[in-house]
């Protein structure tokens, strides 16, 4: 099971025992002695149930991680000349179908970025004014919500 960092997921065993301890990575969860349990820690997390006769009983083990934010990390050459605009940006880590790509530019004229399909986008400076500009990409995992942002200056 992966969650995300901050977020904790409700791991269950079975009812009708008279006694539950939780563990995690082999040692005993302190205070985790019901039958529910908020893993809000990455680990190896199982359940030792046991009844008023003494007998005790081990659940399977769940292994809990966190979800990796998506990687954001703009490729640009530094210098730009004027007769190289407009020119390509890429995501360093490839595409992945799952992720969103927001890209942004701002500078001392107003620039523009189209997506390019994917990982890449065409930034274009239809003045060519020249001077620093900087490029934004957010990175946005589809299924986990996670965000990973870069800035580099062109």
């Amino acid at each position: 099971m992966e969650i995300c960092k901050g977020d904790s997921i409700q791991i269950s065993g079975p009812s009708g025992f008279d006694g539950y301890q939780w563990y995690r990575n082999g040692s005993a969860v302190s205070g985790a002695n019901g039958q529910n349990y908020y893993a809000a820690n990455h680990g190896e997390y199982w359940l030792q149930a046991s009844n008023g006769e003494g007998c005790m009983a081990n659940s399977n083990h769940i292994n809990v991680g966190f979800k990796q934010s998506p990687i954001a990390s703009i490729v640009a050459n530094k210098m730009i000349c004027s007769n190289s605009v407009p020119f390509v940006v890429y995501n360093n880590d490839g595409s992945n179908p799952n992720y969103q790509y927001n890209w942004s530019i701002s500078g001392p004229a107003s620039g523009t970025i189209t997506p390019g399909g994917g990982n890449s986008a065409n930034v274009d400076i239809p003045s060519k004014t020249p001077g620093n500009y900087q490029i934004v990409l957010e990175v946005t995992d589809g299924n986990s919500g996670k965000l990973g942002v870069s800035t580099t200056g062109v």
